[in-house]
């Protein structure tokens, strides 16, 4: 979509691993914002801090805003939201360019980055890192050097047993999960899923829980007979209220390309009104995402295509009055944390 036509709101929420003070400071140098206008960004309700962009400057300002540690989102002016307070009409260049905005550096890959829980390269837990020891040395056979004993001519029958029950094994474990392959690793203490055979993968909130489709079954939107599509099940809070959901697409790739985006929104309009609709470059990705009101809640898809599969990443949040706040949340862990591997 061409035009300036979009704006950048914020309900006042943090970005994980800053604290409010902090976001305050940085606000106050970027944006030169004074007690009074700091009060109207943290009063809680949706704040309009800059609009009639393009998409290539809300982006921008959205980068540069999240460096600062505050949550914001880039939305079209059409859309229906909470009633706006109109901040201010210029962000200083500084604000596009970045600042000497408190800084860390991951243990692991090294990338110099704004001060967060998570890296933004390699997608480690920061804190928790520890690098891996070296091997402690053999200790001598013997006393002496171990030398391997020459083989007979014929394989050793130990071997040959040891080697047909690793294969009866290995089968053993493929029939018994056909889907291991497919399903990714969860590492729930660390907050984080890497999907190797789909190279992607998503950091979360380390407080966050994660569910079986068993323990989410209660949750309308996940069915038993999709048990094996489901990829991964999270939710800050409880399935009940709020809920991150990534799994294989219900919509083939094939079908997703012949539809086209427009397509798709087209086709999710005539059951629910669209109320919003992106197309972003996000973590290596061409990311399409929608959101729509659905039952009592709202709920935002999100689509990718990886190893010529089509991946989908939803969530929804119940309806109340910290739902934007709580999307605004949702939203944030996807776009920053989502990374191809």
């Amino acid at each position: 979509m061409t035009g300036n036509s979009f704006r950048i709101v914020t309900t006042g929420q943090v970005v994980s691993g800053f604290d409010r003070a902090l976001v305050e400071r940085n606000l106050a140098q970027l944006c030169k914002f004074g007690p009074d206008k700091l009060a109207q960004v943290f009063s809680g309700t949706s704040v309009t801090l800059k609009s009639g962009l393009d998409r290539e400057s809300a982006q921008r300002y959205l980068n540069a805003l999240t460096k600062a540690g505050i949550v914001c989102r880039a939305e079209r002016a059409s859309v229906v939201s909470e009633p706006v307070i109109e901040l201010y009409r210029d962000i200083p260049s500084i604000a596009l360019q970045g600042a000497d905005l408190p800084q860390v550096t991951c243990p692991k890959c090294g990338t110099v980055q704004p001060k967060a829980d998570s890296c933004s390269q390699c997608q480690v837990f920061m804190a928790k890192y520890r690098p891996p020891q070296a091997p402690h040395p053999a200790a001598p056979y013997g006393g002496e050097a171990y030398v391997e004993p020459v083989e007979k001519a014929g394989a050793p029958v130990g071997k040959i047993l040891l080697a047909l029950a690793v294969v009866g094994v290995s089968t053993w474990l493929l029939m018994a999960n056909p889907f291991n392959s497919k399903a990714g690793k969860i590492d729930a203490s660390a907050g984080r899923y890497v999907n190797e055979k789909y190279h992607f993968a998503l950091a979360f909130p380390q407080q966050w829980n994660s569910y079986s489709v068993n323990e989410a079954i209660a949750c309308k939107t996940i069915r038993s007979e999709y048990a094996d599509q489901y990829l991964l099940l999270i939710s800050p809070s409880n399935p009940d209220d709020r809920m991150m959901v990534v799994n294989f697409s219900g919509t083939p790739l094939k079908i997703f390309n012949e539809r086209g985006w427009d397509g798709m929104l087209n086709s999710t309009g005539k059951r629910h009104k669209i109320l919003y609709d992106s197309v972003d470059e996000i973590g290596g990705f061409k990311l399409y995402r929608m959101g729509y009101d659905i039952a009592n809640s709202y709920r935002e898809d999100a689509y990718f295509e990886t190893n010529d599969t089509l991946i989908q990443i939803y969530f929804y949040v119940k309806r109340g009055p910290l739902k934007d706040a709580e999307v605004a949340e949702m939203r944030s862990v996807l776009l920053e944390n989502l990374r191809a591997i």
